[in-house]
């Protein structure tokens, strides 16, 4: 997170997000993300292929 927050849920799991905080999941999961706040989320988001 490059700054505001963000909600993810991954399953069950349910992670708060604040700047400075990273996630690592397996995306083939169900998953969703949800902002929170008045403020605008900025985040840098990554997929990579199985394997690597």
């Amino acid at each position: 997170m490059l700054a505001g927050q963000l909600v993810v849920v991954i399953g069950e799991e349910r992670h708060e997000l604040q700047a400075g905080d990273t996630i690592t999941y397996d995306c083939t999961l169900g998953h969703w993300w949800e902002n929170t706040s008045a403020e605008p989320a900025e985040l840098i988001g990554l997929t990579v292929p199985l394997g690597l």
